[in-house]
Formats: structure tokens, C-alpha cells, sequence
């Protein structure tokens, strides 16, 4: 690669940004910086904005965040519709999510309790136990004004310690805690950096002596912010021991005879009763594993490894069973099988295939103690199957109502699995199935509430044609009777990354808006995983524009079928989805009247300069790559955006704090719609200074945030309920 940035002519701005214009947001200094990227000349006038612990950003940052938050508190309907979110949220007693269940009949679970913020981490010797509450993050915060949310957690096989791991202020900046149940010590100090994700118990050594663990470099140590998550190091922390001390076992290349990538994270994990360890290891976002096992784990380079599953495999699942190792494959099954192998003697090439690939979509699997569970999307409804462990029967599993099905706890040593059930219009209960029975029956891990079915809704799953000729679903929701006369204010939403499929589930945040006759519509783009594989990769890298021209032509079919007008069209995107909103905004600008990118990834020639950068290159690509580039900048809404054009009213919502996507994303964003738009429709940029991308906002600022995109919404549509006094 190629690229030589010069610093050009500075224009300076003749008001200092932290003064608010009376008549429209603080103005931007433009700084243009030139990269020439493999022939190809770019310039990026708001480079400047990425360094957002300078204090001239910092006052730009809280200057533009003032103005917008001075429009949006002024719109009168917003109280509204956020009270009657949280009357929503509310009306349970609880909302229970992250379950684990033991061999021994505990369970492990957050709830989230009416009229609090953040999820606490409870446990119950059994199913219908009694709830007892073991870690309230909000006693860990040190400082009122920065919150700490619950990240990850995995007790040990038979609960005598939790590990958790929490953060601050929405950063995913992991701490890592043990805690003895019995006594409620602490049995260590806690260690920062930890890989904040991940449930499985199987991280324990099964006499629960101590457990393995993943961390990233320490920030201190590392020059540039994009090698931060590169090289990981995995770790074994000894608890037999009077004092506690973290081991590295694989730190980056070296350590227990493996060779790793700089983007791999190796996992080690026991599959309990059996000592016999493996590694569990993936690549940044790429969704293939690798897997290896050995005899046991030696604190050397010697250490004998076999490889089981490659990448050129493409696995993307594993479950382990007794002797049973279950894997969920996309080789030559572009809709997924499953096949089974031994972990004893494990060959895969000789796998045994226990659930070919069908007309639906196998998108998880789970291991109980009597079978192997998988999940079977099919349209707009998921089936759920169990193959008996012992004889290869497989059975269908009776629901109480069509919906989706996902997987929330497997345990090899537990009959059955726990699964949430919902759709687009019932909320996710929690059901235990079991091929003894055959069918889900309901929980009591999840409290009713009066809003869990809503009434008079209708639901429609249609086709759309895109502009290649391929249908794309288009899921429609909406109150019954409304009049299809083009004048129902719309919201459609889309992904379409990573092959995450949108999956029908009821938000109750959504139903203030659903209730005033107003429709959502969610377009279930190529990059997402509806169709298995290669809708996946018809919408990655080099396909990418698929994404963003599906989802305006499901705009159109909106507009064309009278549901709506662009008048009354907008459109939100969340994190990748950022790219399918951003790059319709600037591709079809007449088609909708107001875009919210919600923590959006905005700039693709750039993400690679953050610490999250590297890991995605898998999915995106890379500027350093000459093929890449050509997609990276296609991709990219911030280099598509125009001087002079009539861009609709955007709203860019982020976490200052984000670890995923980075804010100044949408700082930048922000900045050049700004000055390119001749419309004259508001431009805000809504920042949170104690947030991040999402994960561990609290209920208060996620419904805040909602509020604010839909009260936005209403009023770049002309509700008079919603006009700025």
C-alpha cells in the first residue's frame, strides 16, 4: 500500500466551536488531510476529529452535543413516549437473560428488576428455587456518575466460585473478579484487560482448582490503538493456591507448542468429567474456528496438540458430549449440517452426519445430557430437533406457538436445554425442553408482564425483488386496519454483517410506536445469515453494496405499495448496520426523511486505525490490501457524502466510551453532513460521555437514546405532537 498523508491548507473557523450557533450547530474546523491508497487519491477533511482526548475535540465534541440534546429535550411528545417505554419495560418484575445451569440443579442468570437500571447477577440451588441475589454492580462503582454493568460470568462446575468479569461506563474494558459463594470472598484482585465475553463453565478444570482465561494487551504497552487486540495472551489462574496467581500459558506465538495469528484468541476449555483439555480459537470476526485437543496441558513449548478442525473445515459451532464432539459446518452445506465425531479419536473427514443440510437454516445447536439440539429457521419461524445421543433418533420438539427459537443454556451434564421463545409480536419467555417429553414447557425464571403479547397487531413476511433480480425479505409490522394511503409514518431497520440474521423478536421499546398506528419494517439484507452461507457472503466485502441496495429497495416497496412516503420513511441502523443506512442515505437521499446510523461504522478507509480495527478486517477488509480498497471505499458513507446535496434530517447517537465502533465514526460523520447538506433538515450528534457501544448502558440510557430517534423521527415527519417548542 501506498499512502502518504500531507497536512493541506487549514481553514479556520471563524467562530471557536465550543460558541453554539444561534442558527444552526457549532461550526468545524476543516483540516483536510490527502492519503493516496494504492493510486487512488482521498481526502478526508475531518481527520482531526479522531483524536478525541485533544481538548480542542473534547470542547467540539460537548458543544455539538449540547445543541442536539437542545433540539431533542424541546420536541414535546418525547416524554411521552418514553414514560410509556418504561411502563413496558417495567410491567414484569423482572426481565431474566445470560442462564447457566450446573449438573447440580443451580442456576446462574441476570435479572434485570423493575425499576433498576442494570442487571444483577442472581443464582438458585434449582429450577424452583428461590431467587438470591450474589453480585449488584452498582455496589462496585466507585463513582456515582460512572456505571458498571455485569459483562460475562461462568461459576465452576459444581458453584463454589463465580467468576464474573465487569465494566465502566459502557467501555468493555473488562475487570475480571472471582468470588467464593459460600463465603461471598473475593479471592483475588481483580485483573483489567480481561476478553469480556463468554458463559461457558467449561473454562474450569473440572475439580474447580482454577480456570483459564483470555486477555488483551495492556493499553500502556502497545504504540498504535490499532494493535490493542491483536496477540492476546491466555491465561491459567491457580485457586488452590493461598495466594492466587494468573500463569500466561499462550502468549501470542509462544506457549504450549501452538501458532497463532496475531488476531487469534485461543480459549482452553475442559469438557467435564473428562480431563482431557481442547482449544477453542478464532480469527478477529471470522466465524470459521479452529479446535484442538491434547492429553493434558503442559506449561511449555512441548505440549502435544492435534488439530481436529481446521478453518478450511468451516465450522463455526462445536458441542462436546461424553465422547460425542457435534460440530456445525458450512462445507458443502451452504445452509448448515451438523456431523459427529469422536473427541477421543476424533476425524473429521469421517464424520458421521446426523442432521444433513435441508431447506431451513441450521443456525445453533446445544448439548443436553440425553441429546444434541439444534435450531432450524425456516421463513419467518424457527423448529427446534433433538438427536438422541445413544441411538441417532432424531425428534421434532412440539412449541406452544410459532416464533424464534434460541438456544439460551446447554450443559452435556443436564437433560434438555433452556430456550427463548418469541416473535415479532410476543416477548421471549424462557421454556425447558427435553426429547423425553418432546415439547417446551415454560419456566419460572421469567416473570409475566401485561405487555407480553400485543394486541391487534399484524405481522407480514413479503418478498422483495432487489435490483440484481434476488428477493429479499422484508418483515412488516404495524397496528390492525391501518389505511395503506402512503401516509403512516415508517421506520425501517436492517443489519447485514457478520451473518446475523434478523430474527423476529418484540422490543418493548417499540411499542409506543407500533401503538400510535405507525409501522415498523425490518429488511432482512444479504451480509445477514437468513439464508445461510452465501446470503452471507453476498452482502461481504467485494458484494457489499448488496446490502445497502437491498435495503432501499425494500424503501421502495414501502413507498410503492402505499405503507408510506419518503416524506414520512426513515431509516435506523445499528453498528454495521451503520454501513447499510449510511451508504442508503447517500446513495437514495430523496427516499427517506430522517437516518439514524446508531453507533454506526461510518468510515471504512479509517476503522482500521482503532483498537477494534484489526479484528475486523476479516469481515470488511483491509486498505493495506490493493483488491480491498475498491470495496472499503464504496462501503464507506462519509466519503460518499456530497457538497450541495439535499440530504434528509440525520441523527447520529453514540457512546463516547464505544470499544467497538469508534465515536469519532460518527463525529465525522456529523461534521460533513453538516456542511455538505443544502436541505436545511437538522443534522445532530448525540453523545453520551458515560456510554459505549451499547453493552452495559442501563435501562435508563438505552430507552433515552430510543426515545430520542423516535420523538426525531416524528417530528421530521410533521407530527404536531412532535414540533420542537
Amino acid at each position: 500500500m501506498s499512502v502518504r498523508p500531507r497536512l493541506a491548507i487549514v481553514l479556520l473557523a471563524l467562530v471557536p466551536c465550543s460558541v453554539m450557533a444561534a442558527d444552526g450547530p457549532p461550526p468545524t474546523p476543516v483540516k483536510p488531510v490527502i492519503d493516496t491508497y494504492h493510486g487512488t487519491t482521498v481526502t478526508d477533511p475531518y481527520r482531526w476529529l479522531e483524536e478525541t482526548s485533544t481538548p480542542e475535540v473534547e470542547a467540539w465534541m460537548r458543544s455539538q452535543d449540547r445543541y442536539s440534546r437542545g433540539l431533542l429535550d424541546r420536541i414535546p411528545g418525547r416524554a411521552a413516549l418514553l414514560a410509556r417505554m418504561k411502563e413496558a419495560e417495567d410491567s414484569a418484575a423482572a426481565r431474566v437473560s445470560r442462564v447457566t445451569r450446573l449438573k447440580n440443579g443451580m442456576v446462574f442468570f441476570l435479572r434485570q428488576d423493575a425499576g433498576h437500571d442494570q442487571a444483577r447477577l442472581y443464582v438458585r440451588t434449582s429450577m424452583a428455587g428461590r431467587d438470591r441475589l450474589l453480585i449488584d454492580p452498582d455496589r462496585l462503582r466507585a463513582d456515582p456518575t460512572r456505571p458498571i454493568a455485569i459483562l460475562a460470568f461462568f461459576p465452576s462446575p459444581g458453584g463454589k466460585y463465580l467468576a464474573y468479569t465487569v465494566a465502566e461506563s459502557g467501555s468493555e474494558k473488562a475487570r475480571l473478579h472471582v468470588l467464593e459463594l459460600r463465603t461471598g470472598r473475593e479471592m483475588i484482585e481483580p485483573i483489567r484487560n480481561t476478553e469480556p465475553n463468554g458463559q461457558s463453565i467449561e473454562k474450569w478444570l473440572p475439580d474447580e482448582s482454577g480456570f483459564y482465561f483470555v486477555t488483551y494487551r495492556d493499553p500502556a504497552s502497545v504504540a498504535a490503538k490499532s494493535d490493542r487486540r491483536t496477540w492476546s495472551q491466555t491465561w491459567f489462574l491457580a485457586l488452590k493456591d493461598t495466594k492466587p496467581d494468573a500463569v500466561p500459558i499462550i502468549d501470542g506465538m509462544a506457549g504450549v507448542g501452538l501458532k497463532l495469528g496475531p488476531l487469534d484468541q485461543a480459549f482452553i476449555l475442559f469438557p467435564a468429567p473428562s480431563a482431557r483439555p481442547r482449544i477453542f480459537s478464532w480469527e478477529g470476526t471470522r466465524p470459521e474456528i479452529r479446535l484442538l485437543t491434547a492429553p493434558s496441558i503442559r506449561r511449555g513449548a512441548d505440549t502435544a496438540w492435534t488439530e481436529i478442525v481446521s478453518r478450511d473445515d468451516k465450522v463455526v459451532q462445536e458441542m462436546v458430549a461424553g465422547d460425542h464432539l457435534y460440530l456445525r459446518t458450512h462445507k458443502d452445506a451452504p445452509r448448515f449440517k451438523v456431523i459427529r465425531t469422536s473427541m477421543s479419536r476424533p476425524d473429521v473427514a469421517h464424520a458421521t452426519e446426523i442432521l444433513p443440510e435441508g431447506r431451513g437454516v441450521i443456525t445453533g445447536i446445544g448439548a443436553g445430557r440425553d441429546a444434541l439440539y439444534a435450531t432450524i429457521r425456516e421463513g419467518g419461524r424457527t423448529r427446534l430437533v433433538a438427536v438422541e445421543h445413544a441411538s441417532g433418533r432424531t425428534r421434532e420438539i412440539a412449541l406452544p406457538f410459532p416464533g424464534n427459537v434460541r438456544i439460551m443454556s446447554s450443559n452435556a451434564q443436564v437433560p434438555g436445554i433452556l430456550i427463548e421463545l418469541g416473535n415479532w409480536a410476543r416477548t421471549g419467555q424462557i421454556y425447558h425442553a427435553d426429547i423425553k417429553s418432546g415439547r417446551a414447557i415454560a419456566t419460572s425464571l421469567q416473570p409475566g408482564s401485561k405487555f407480553d403479547v400485543v394486541p391487534n397487531v399484524e405481522v407480514t413476511l413479503l418478498s422483495v425483488r432487489s435490483h440484481d433480480g434476488v428477493e429479499v425479505p422484508l418483515s412488516i409490522i404495524h397496528r390492525s386496519g391501518i389505511a395503506l394511503d402512503g401516509n403512516n409514518a415508517t421506520i425501517l431497520t436492517a443489519y447485514g454483517a457478520y451473518g446475523f440474521a434478523e430474527e423476529p423478536r418484540l422490543r418493548f421499546e417499540w411499542l409506543p410506536w407500533l401503538e400510535r398506528g405507525a409501522i415498523q419494517a425490518i429488511c432482512h439484507v444479504r451480509g445477514g445469515g437468513e439464508f445461510g452461507d452465501p446470503w452471507y457472503r453476498a452482502g461481504w466485502k467485494a458484494t457489499k453494496s448488496n446490502t445497502w441496495k437491498d435495503f432501499i429497495a425494500c424503501g421502495e416497496h414501502l413507498v410503492k405499495n402505499g405503507y408510506t412516503s419518503p416524506r414520512k420513511l426513515g431509516a435506523i441502523g445499528w453498528s454495521a448496520g451503520g454501513v447499510t443506512v449510511g451508504r442508503a442515505l447517500t446513495a437514495r437521499p430523496d427516499l427517506f426523511a430522517a437516518v439514524v446510523p446508531t453507533v454506526g461504522l461510518l468510515d471504512t478507509l479509517r476503522f482500521e486505525a482503532d483498537a477494534n480495527g484489526a479484528p475486523n478486517v476479516p469481515e470488511f477488509g483491509s486498505v493495506a490490501v490493493a483488491k480491498d480498497f475498491p470495496y472499503l471505499l464504496e462501503m464507506s458513507s462519509y466519503h460518499h457524502v456530497q457538497a450541495g446535496m439535499s440530504y434528509p434530517a440525520v441523527l447520529l447517537p453514540h457512546g463516547v466510551n464505544d470499544a467497538r465502533v469508534a465515536v469519532w465514526h460518527s463525529m465525522k460523520m456529523a461534521a460533513r453532513l453538516q456542511a455538505a447538506s443544502s436541505s436545511g433538515r437538522p443534522v445532530l450528534l448525540g453523545l453520551d460521555f458515560s456510554a459505549g457501544h451499547g453493552s452495559g448502558s442501563g435501562q435508563a440510557r438505552r430507552l433515552g437514546q430510543f426515545a430520542d430517534s423516535l420523538s426525531f423521527m416524528l417530528w421530521q415527519f410533521g407530527d404536531a405532537a412532535f414540533q420542537p417548542q
